[in-house]
């Protein structure tokens, strides 16, 4: 949350230092490249793997340019692939979050909240799986794409929803995500 913040024009999060950004993209490409050379992988190099997706996808969406964000999503079907495979709920309902921020960040909205309406759905119908840990990524994406979508309202209600349950869940009040949250809720006011 340090090395980001929200654009308050585009509602998307942009890294503070975009030199930094981009050499730590080289160093995850090399680890993608280090995870891919091995052909007989084992759950533990799939999910070391699946990781290194991750973790690439998430940097090359914060570049901000549609070619980073294309690759951005395609990193992130072989990441959904790998935690399908391996039966990883958690990491795949996370994976799944990331998406919709990517196909967000496209401005693919139908499909975007499709699959938001689904996550939401199954953190609703299964509070208590695995997935508990990623209901505030899940808030914090629902209340951005509502604000994209022009559906004011319904993002301030989710992200006084999220501010709620991120201070129940954290005793530092000032933590950077509480202030990155704020950050957002700042942006959404301002697009109202």
């Amino acid at each position: 949350m340090q090395g980001i913040y929200v654009d308050h024009k585009t509602l998307l999060d942009v890294p503070r230092d975009m030199d930094a950004l981009l050499e730590l993209i080289e160093r995850q490409r090399i680890t993608l490249e280090s995870t891919r050379k091995d052909k007989n992988l084992g759950e533990k190099e799939l999910a070391d793997h699946g990781r290194a997706l991750n973790k690439l996808s998430a940097s090359l969406l914060l570049c901000g340019t549609q070619e980073a964000r294309q690759e951005s999503l395609e990193l992130n079907s072989e990441a959904i692939a790998i935690w399908t495979e391996l039966g990883r709920a958690r990491a795949l309902h996370l994976a799944e979050i990331r998406r919709v921020d990517v196909l967000d960040a496209l401005e693919e909205y139908d499909e975007a909240h499709v699959l938001l309406q689904r996550l939401i759905r199954e953190q609703h119908e299964n509070p208590d799986t695995l997935q508990r840990p990623y209901y505030t990524s899940l808030l914090t994406t629902h209340a951005r794409v509502l604000a994209r979508q022009q559906k004011h309202r319904e993002a301030s209600e989710a992200i006084d929803k999220l501010i709620q349950t991120l201070k129940k869940q954290t005793k530092n009040q000032s933590s950077p995500i509480i202030k990155h949250v704020v950050e957002l809720q700042e942006a959404i006011a301002q697009h109202q």
